[in-house]
């Protein structure tokens, strides 16, 4: 095992090797593509709406804890319920990267919202 991790940036490497070398603990960046670009100013928004008029980088320190951490749930189960895998599928198939063995997972993580919290 090889002691030192080694972070890796835009590597055309094949799918098998990058595999095995993230299970090693490796790290690999890619720099942005417009579909990433497009999903995080879309997750951007989101976020910049469900906090108003609070700026949703510091809004944590302004609200109580349920209330944000029931925000963050919704702003991120209308994002996976949004976004459909073929906007995924156009993030991760990107000429860099390998989708042999990419798999998407999408869940619902909201539930109801805290009794604490109810209108």
């Amino acid at each position: 095992m090889n002691p030192m991790n080694t972070l890796y940036y835009d590597a055309e490497v094949s799918d098998d090797i990058r595999c095995q070398q993230l299970y090693d603990g490796q790290l690999f960046v890619y720099a942005p593509i417009p579909s990433s670009l497009a999903l995080v100013e879309h997750a951007r928004a989101l976020a910049e709406a469900a906090f108003a008029p609070l700026d949703p980088r510091k809004a944590q320190d302004e609200l109580a804890v349920l209330f944000f951490a029931w925000a963050i749930a919704a702003i991120t189960f209308v994002i996976i319920s949004s976004i459909t895998a073929s906007v995924y599928r156009m993030i991760l198939c990107c000429p860099r990267v390998g989708t042999r063995s990419t798999f998407i997972i999408m869940t619902s993580p909201v539930g109801r919202l805290p009794s604490s919290i109810q209108a």
